[in-house]
């Protein structure tokens, strides 16, 4: 089985014992414990792979423990510190994590979860002390396919350190460049407004114009985001017409001796997601919105949640369609031929979003 798929039989098994996880002993259980030995590969029960409450002395102090040590040849090479699920990761500092980092020579790799996200850190920029920053995130309530392909290389199997480690770099700073990137054109600084007005604006920079700049610098990354989106789902849809011409078979809808392996997420659907990503981003926060496959229609939902649902693609045939939702959650299907149509029905999209906020 590869990564992808433990991933994702590993996230509906959590989606499950969530709302039983009270503590952080009963996070350990059911979630830890199967994403060591599932995703990863590593056998929990055996002390030669992972030892639970792994000792590392942190200076005076004698006993200090650390939730799991993933060892290789002997050696932990992977820390592990558990939180109860539900806490907030990214306010709450792996200050445990640090120290056991520090006084764990041989560690190379931190991990701090809550059982349901999982941050990776490393020691990038200074030996043998741990970074401030994680290079990588795992969300299972909401796993990107980039980062489930960077956890793979995590398999016991597949494991190697340097290779990691060589990647790590890249992978932290990109996802830093990219948060930058993120809030820049969600919320622009003075800072950056002062960089844009001086390419393209050559008078004074009061108040009032830095304000009137700030503004239209919102209003032009949503449109850029819209305008890409536009022309990439453009294509996408004509990819998908192109192939049901070709294959009449394709226009019927999925074979009756398909099973759920067989199911694909097309180009086309995870470009529709992220246009209601982009409709719905000031009112609902873009990781609650995800894509629930099938073999004949994808929703998006959210909380990943199907009572919850926003819209549904009908991606399949030929004729392409948008499902929208009344308050009923009685379902109207519209014809969409391109993007523009999707952004059409915004303001339906909003509505029933809102329903759930």
């Amino acid at each position: 089985m590869d990564i992808t798929a433990r991933v994702r039989d590993l996230a509906d098994k959590v989606q499950h014992q969530l709302p039983r996880v009270q503590t952080e002993e009963a996070t350990k259980l059911a979630l830890i414990n199967p994403f060591i030995r599932e995703v990863l590969g590593y056998d929990t029960t055996d002390l030669s792979e992972v030892v639970p409450e792994y000792t590392a002395d942190v200076g005076v102090k004698k006993g200090e423990k650390v939730d799991y040590a993933i060892l290789q040849d002997g050696a932990p090479l992977i820390l592990i510190e558990a939180k109860k699920a539900g806490v907030r990761l990214h306010e709450e500092e792996p200050s445990q994590l640090y120290r056991y980092f520090t006084t764990t020579p041989s560690a190379q790799f931190g991990i701090y979860t809550d059982g349901t996200k999982y941050l990776f850190y490393s020691d990038l920029e200074k030996d043998n002390l741990m970074d401030r920053r994680p290079f990588l995130i795992l969300d299972l309530l909401d796993p990107d396919p980039a980062s489930v392909e960077e956890v793979g290389r995590f398999v016991k199997s597949e494991f190697n350190p340097e290779e990691i480690r060589a990647s790590a770099t890249d992978l932290k700073y990109t996802r830093a460049i990219k948060t930058e990137l993120q809030q820049e054109m969600t919320n622009p600084s003075e800072e950056f407004v002062k960089l844009l007005m001086g390419r393209v604006y050559s008078g004074v920079k009061t108040r009032a114009k830095i304000d009137q700049f700030t503004a239209m610098s919102r209003r032009a990354a949503r449109q850029l985001i819209r305008d890409e989106l536009r022309g990439t789902l453009n294509t996408a849809l004509a990819q998908g017409d192109s192939a049901s011409e070709a294959d009449p078979a394709s226009d019927l809808g999925p074979s009756t001796e398909e099973t759920e392996d067989e199911i694909i997420t097309t180009e086309a659907e995870l470009t529709g997601l992220y246009a209601v990503k982009a409709i719905l981003h000031d009112i609902v926060e873009p990781q609650r919105v995800t894509l629930r496959d099938s073999k004949r229609a994808s929703f998006v939902i959210l909380d990943n949640t199907q009572r919850r649902p926003v819209c549904r693609f009908w991606f399949g045939r030929k004729q392409k369609y948008l499902g929208v939702f009344d308050e009923n959650k009685k379902e109207t299907r519209l014809p969409i031929d391109n993007v523009d149509e999707i952004f059409a029905h915004a303001d339906a999209l909003r509505a029933t979003a809102a329903r759930y906020v």
